[in-house]
């Protein structure tokens, strides 16, 4: 009886919960931009835009952002790899 009881406790629990769920707020649509913004620099100005774009904050000494060139600096390559952090 004691399991009986506890298994409809769970069933009706888990009734209510589902019910919530359904019947609770909606989420709108996300309208999302793909479009990507021109930039006004060359391959060969981007370290020169970085500095100009990171002279308006105080940024800690090594926390800057820098470019590591696989070849020689400004030289566009097949493949970038982009670290954020």
């Amino acid at each position: 009886m004691k399991a009986r009881r506890l298994f409809f406790g769970f069933v009706i629990g888990f009734d209510l919960l589902f019910l919530i769920y359904v019947l609770g707020p909606r989420v709108e649509g996300v309208s999302m931009d793909v479009t990507l913004p021109e930039l006004d620099f060359t391959v060969e100005s981007i370290d020169a835009y970085l500095k100009e774009k990171e002279a308006q904050f105080p940024v800690k000494p090594n926390n800057e952002s820098r470019v590591v060139w696989a070849n020689t600096p400004g030289e566009k390559t097949a493949y970038a790899v982009v670290y954020l952090h």
